[in-house]
C-alpha cells in the first residue's frame, strides 16, 4: 500500500529468468561449445601433422608429458619427450647397419671388413696397415 502512495512499483518475487536471459544463456553456451569444438579440431589436426612428420607415438603420453611440464606446443613437447629415445634408436640402428655390412667407419658409413690376416711380425703389421689405409702405392 505504501508503494502505491509513493508511486513506486511493488516488489514481486522473481519468477525466473526472462526469455531474453534464457536466449542469452543459450547463445553463450553455444559459443563456448563451438570454441571447444574448434580447439579440439585444431589439436586433432596438429596430432595428424605430428604423426605424419615424426611417425607413431602415444597421444596420451604426449598430452601427459606436455601438461606435466607446462609445455603448450605439442611439437616441442614431442621433441623433448622423445629426445633421449631418438638418439638411442639412431645409435642402435647405426650399429646394426655397421654389423650387417661387416664394419663401420668413424663417420658411421658402413664398409666391408677385410678378411683377417695372419700377422707374425712388425713388418707384417706395417704392410697390413698400409694396405688398410691404401698407402701401399
Amino acid at each position: 500500500m505504501l508503494a502505491r502512495h509513493d508511486n513506486v512499483e511493488e516488489y514481486e518475487p522473481d519468477e525466473g529468468p526472462t526469455p531474453e536471459q534464457i536466449r542469452l544463456a543459450q547463445l553463450e553456451r553455444f559459443a563456448q561449445e563451438n570454441m571447444a569444438r574448434q580447439r579440439e579440431a585444431a589439436v586433432d589436426s596438429e596430432l595428424d601433422r605430428l604423426h605424419r612428420e615424426y611417425g607413431e607415438f602415444d597421444d596420451e603420453a604426449l598430452f601427459g608429458f606436455a601438461v606435466e611440464r607446462g609445455v603448450a606446443d605439442l611439437e616441442t613437447a614431442l621433441r623433448a619427450m622423445t629426445f633421449g629415445r631418438t638418439a638411442a634408436v639412431r645409435r642402435t640402428e647405426k650399429r646394426q647397419m655397421a654389423a650387417v655390412a661387416g664394419g663401420g667407419s668413424r663417420n658411421g658409413a658402413a664398409r666391408p671388413k677385410a678378411p683377417p690376416e695372419h700377422i707374425s711380425s712388425f713388418a707384417d703389421a706395417y704392410e697390413a696397415a698400409k694396405r688398410e689405409l691404401d698407402l701401399g702405392n
